[in-house]
Formats: structure tokens, C-alpha cells, sequence
């Protein structure tokens, strides 16, 4: 299993994501914590400007996301806790996991569409809680090779790029980035209300 794992500010010992003010880059490294084994995608190289900061910070919200998982029971994971929503996607966790990978595919492959590249029809399905860390580690990877050759792009090529998205609208390639972010962000957090819902008594962290 892979584990997304912020840069390090190693003067402060704390986790830095994303831009960095001071030279206008971006970084985060792979590291696997249960195979000490792993080789291709251990270490990753520094990612610098616009794009590099936007996926830093996608994959921070993809690992808090993953964080919150890892310390769900499986009752709770696949406990139908909204079952009088018309959206099937939130009616539980297991629904919420499946509609976040699928929606990371359906982000990076409008990007994909805009670059002519390769794309891949995923279909998630219903993860179990054991496979939903791996299912949101290859979604997040498929995203950040959609980036490959193209992590110069400068901050008016990510403004000015506009993505068909393939529901309809179109957005530039910064709002359809930032828009992924969110949308984790968003689920990770409704996924801890359920959480709540389901266990009133616990604080969670």
C-alpha cells in the first residue's frame, strides 16, 4: 500500500505541502510505511510551480482522507447510515469512497482529454474498507502522471488552459485542480459526520 507523505520542513518538524512562498515550489515524497521494500515509487522528484503546489496539495487532502479510513471499523464503513437520500453516492462510506475515486479518474481525464493522452475508463465499484487506501493511492497516482513532461507549465498556461470537463462544463486547468482538491476535502469531511452519526459518544481526531 502507498502512502502519500507531505515534504517536511525540517527546521520546524512540521509537515509543509504545496507552495512554498519563498521559491515557488512544490514537493511531496512517496514513502510506503508497511513494505520497506518498495522501489519505483518510493522517492519522487521535487514538483515546482503552479501545478506542483495544486498537486501537493491534492495529495495532503488524498492522505487525510486516508487517515480518517484507516481508523473507520467496518461496520461503520459499510453501514447504510442516509438511506432516504436521492444520492446514491453519500448514502454510506463504502458510497462516498467509490464516488471520490471515480470522480479523481473523471478530473484527471478531462485533463487527459485537453493534453491528447491516454485515459483510463475506471470503474471503482464498491471498494472494501481493505482496498480503499489503494483504490485512492492509484487514483492520486494516475493523476499526478497526467503531469509528466508538463510540471513547467507557468502560472498563466494553468490559468489560461481550458479543460472540457465531461459533464459539460469548462473550467481552466487551475479551477479543475483546485475543484479535485475540494471535492476530497468536502467527502473527507462528510465522512467524519458520519462517523459522528454512527458514534455520538467518540471525539474523533
Amino acid at each position: 500500500m502507498v502512502v502519500w507523505v507531505p515534504c517536511h520542513d525540517m527546521k520546524n518538524h512540521l509537515p509543509r505541502v504545496g507552495y512554498d512562498y519563498h521559491d515557488n515550489s512544490a514537493c511531496y515524497t512517496i514513502t510506503n510505511k508497511e513494505d520497506e521494500n518498495m522501489s519505483e515509487h518510493h522517492e519522487e522528484p521535487h514538483r515546482h510551480g503552479a501545478i506542483g503546489a495544486l498537486i501537493g496539495e491534492y495529495v495532503r487532502a488524498a492522505l487525510e482522507l486516508k487517515t480518517i479510513l484507516r481508523d473507520t471499523p467496518k461496520e461503520d464503513y459499510e453501514e447504510i447510515v442516509d438511506p432516504g437520500t436521492a444520492d446514491a453516492h453519500c448514502r454510506s462510506i463504502r458510497n462516498i469512497v467509490a464516488h471520490v475515486i471515480s470522480a479523481g479518474y473523471d478530473y484527471a481525464n478531462s485533463i487527459r482529454d485537453y493534453f491528447l493522452i491516454d485515459t483510463d475508463q475506471h470503474d471503482a465499484g464498491q471498494p472494501e474498507l481493505d482496498d480503499a487506501e489503494d483504490g485512492i493511492d492509484e487514483m492520486v497516482e494516475y493523476t499526478v502522471r497526467t503531469f509528466e513532461e508538463r510540471w513547467d507549465l507557468t502560472d498563466e498556461e494553468v490559468r489560461n488552459i481550458r479543460v472540457n470537463m465531461r459533464w459539460g462544463a469548462t473550467w481552466s486547468l487551475e479551477q479543475v485542480l483546485e475543484h479535485a482538491i475540494v471535492h476530497l476535502l468536502r467527502h473527507r469531511r462528510q465522512i467524519e459526520h458520519f462517523r459522528q452519526h454512527m458514534n455520538p459518544g467518540d471525539i474523533l481526531d
